[in-house]
């Protein structure tokens, strides 16, 4: 039996976090919930979780700035931006320091966020094995 998609959503906004639990109560996925970016590393600490789901405008830390942190500590993380105002400084510091996949923009359905879960990390799971399966024939 396989397990369920571990995914963290992090945002200061604990009405925003309640609508996506609730949102996203039928999914595939164990959901985890922070309202900041301590708590959110703290559940990484105790947890294996497969995608982080950040707020880029939070008090004391940024969400890119979050993100980065879970690049560097945890790479094999799908990172996924969630933004209320797309600007291009948000989006740059997103992709350099997070190495986000995805820049969801509010307000999304929950089936947006599922769906950019899902591809997410569709897509780093068909990396992996291309570079295990280039491993192995390197080796031959």
């Amino acid at each position: 039996m396989t397990r369920r998609l571990r995914v963290l959503f992090v945002d200061d906004d604990v009405d925003l976090l309640a609508g996506v639990r609730l949102g996203l109560r039928k999914s595939p996925y164990e959901i985890f919930t922070a309202n900041s970016a301590d708590e959110a590393a703290a559940v990484l600490r105790e947890n294996t979780v497969d995608v982080v789901v950040s707020d880029e405008r939070m008090p004391e830390v940024a969400g890119s700035r979050f993100l980065g942190f879970v690049h560097r500590n945890f790479p094999n993380t799908v990172r996924i931006a969630l933004t209320g105002q797309a600007s291009l400084d948000a989006v740059k510091r997103a992709v350099n320091e997070g190495g986000i996949s995805r820049l969801l923009t509010k307000p999304c359905s929950p089936e947006e966020i599922a769906s950019a879960i899902t591809e997410s990390f569709q897509e780093r799971v068909a990396s992996a094995n291309a570079t295990l399966k280039a491993d192995a024939e390197a080796q031959l």
